[in-house]
């Protein structure tokens, strides 16, 4: 079968019963079973798939790229740039780029909050935004330069539900592009965090004056907000411009 990464490839091996170990040759995954002893690591839950009574733990991470593979959304990994527990993981003209716990790869946004940490119960690299307490656990992580065309771009950015924010009806798509978020430069914007949770009410704004210091990008499948000198940026999957009398 194909899997993108070896972990999907893995984490594919665990959900089949008759699967005891994994051969992965990018993209290619062959599924071992009972004949051959071998043991796979499922590290969100630390569990082991074992065969007979022979049983290992799962072993700590100590690469952050080591199961990484060609990324197809990354022009170039940077992993020596990867900064671990401190505020803000890469340079500022780069993304992040990882592999997700159940084998998926995704882009995570360069926020200079984000903090990088390794978690030894999970044996999983995390993620973590404190503001939101928002966090991604990965098996893979890298700084990367990154491609944002074909199969790497963005779905549409979608306006803010006018239905559950009334200020957003009658409002305007957000401009994608250098400068500005919005055509009119006396327009507020209104949008929505990636990393907001589930309970979250409130959507966020940007007054006219602040607006006009931002603008939009796509980078390698994700939307991003980002400052104008590149200071700071997060993403966002929705946005619409409204006129200030709207607030």
């Amino acid at each position: 079968m194909q899997q993108v990464t070896k972990r999907a490839c893995e984490v594919a091996c665990a959900d089949n019963e008759l699967c005891r170990g994994v051969s992965y040759t990018d993209p290619t995954c062959t599924f071992i079973g009972d004949q051959v002893e071998n043991v796979y690591c499922k590290g969100f839950n630390a569990a082991t798939k074992v065969v007979s009574v022979k049983t290992e733990v799962c072993k700590d991470r100590d690469n952050i790229t080591k199961d990484f593979g060609t990324d197809p959304c990354a022009e170039k990994l940077f992993p020596e740039s990867t900064r671990i527990g401190e505020e803000g993981i890469c340079p500022r003209e780069y993304i992040i780029r990882g592999i997700n716990e159940t084998g998926t790869r995704i882009t995570i946004d360069n926020d200079s909050n984000n903090v990088l940490s390794y978690d030894a119960t999970r044996k999983l690299w995390k993620v973590h935004y404190a503001p939101l307490d928002h966090t991604y656990w990965l098996a893979a992580v890298s700084c990367a330069i990154p491609i944002s065309t074909y199969n790497c771009g963005c779905d549409p950015l979608y306006l803010m539900d006018a239905g559950r924010f009334s200020a957003a009806e009658g409002g305007v798509k957000a401009y994608v592009g250098p400068d500005r978020v919005c055509e009119d430069p006396k327009n507020e914007l209104m949008y929505w965090r990636f990393k907001n949770p589930p309970s979250q009410q409130e959507e966020s704004y940007l007054g006219a004056q602040d607006a006009v210091n931002m603008h939009i990008v796509c980078q390698a499948g994700i939307w991003l907000l980002t400052t104008n000198d590149n200071s700071d940026g997060w993403q966002i999957t929705n946005a619409t411009c409204i006129a200030p009398f709207k607030l």
